[in-house]
């Protein structure tokens, strides 16, 4: 079947997207059917914005919401409607493991290890907007407190209005912060207007609800493979296994959070 996305890896220089050092390490965690996937089809998957638990993703803040309201917009639901538009893939920004990323997301999973500059790299080679129409951004999220006074990049003159619809995609609350999240994403919109329930009319989106698939290049994401802390020794050697059917020559590490405790038998 043929994709309905034509991908290309967008301009760096993006004023929405805050860079990382190329070299800084970043982390994925999921289960091994899902490795399994990525390196089956050579694809990342990516969710719907409006998938995510967090009900807060890619909504207004307080002051923003307000101020349309004062301008005469009675409804959220457009703001709303425009995380369908988007999909991203999470990634964890850290020089170190971070217990609570393998609880919440890969307690009996595993880890995948690679740099920003490396996902950067791993996507397709960027082409002129004309010739792809889903262009893929990487950048790193700012938290702040939804219910103050937002951060200057989420201002544009002054005013608490976004200067690029990916705006409102690239901030979480405080409460997230311990994500330390770098964020892929990309946008992708119909062509097709559709009347919402406020009357509204917007852009349908083209992304589907299950997400969609991003062709990646396995050998540059990867650097490092890390089997989750409650799994067992042996179950290292079975996901090196796994992995090397894949072709994928790499190392598989036990978490370093399994070690046993210096000076302990």
């Amino acid at each position: 079947m043929t994709s309905p996305f034509n991908f290309a890896y967008g301009e760096s220089d993006h004023p929405v997207f805050e860079q990382a050092d190329p070299t800084a390490l970043v982390w994925r965690h999921l289960s091994v059917p899902d490795l399994l996937a990525l390196l089956g089809t050579r694809k990342l998957h990516f969710s719907r914005l409006d998938s995510f638990d967090d009900p807060f993703e890619g909504t207004l803040p307080k002051a923003h919401a307000e101020e349309w309201q004062a301008m005469g917009v009675k409804s959220m639901e457009v703001f709303n409607y425009s995380r369908t538009h988007y999909a991203a893939c999470c990634w964890y920004l850290s020089e170190h493991e971070s217990d609570a990323m393998w609880r919440l997301y890969a307690r009996d999973g595993v880890a995948i290890q690679s740099t920003f500059g490396r996902l950067i790299s791993s996507f397709p080679a960027h082409k002129p907007v004309n010739e792809a129409r889903e262009q893929i951004y990487v950048g790193k999220i700012t938290y702040f407190d939804y219910a103050g006074a937002p951060p200057n990049s989420f201002n544009n003159g002054g005013q608490h209005m976004w200067i690029n619809g990916y705006q409102q995609m690239m901030h979480k609350r405080l409460s997230f912060a311990h994500e330390n999240e770098v964020r892929a994403i990309f946008g992708a919109m119909g062509t097709k207007e559709i009347t919402l329930k406020d009357g509204n009319t917007v852009m349908e989106s083209r992304i589907p609800p299950g997400g969609a698939q991003v062709p990646i290049d396995v050998e540059t994401l990867i650097q490092e493979v890390y089997v989750s802390p409650t799994r067992p020794s042996w179950f290292r050697d079975v996901v090196q296994d796994a992995i090397g059917r894949y072709d994928l020559k790499r190392d598989v590490r036990h978490s370093a959070l399994a070690m046993t405790p210096y000076g302990m038998p």
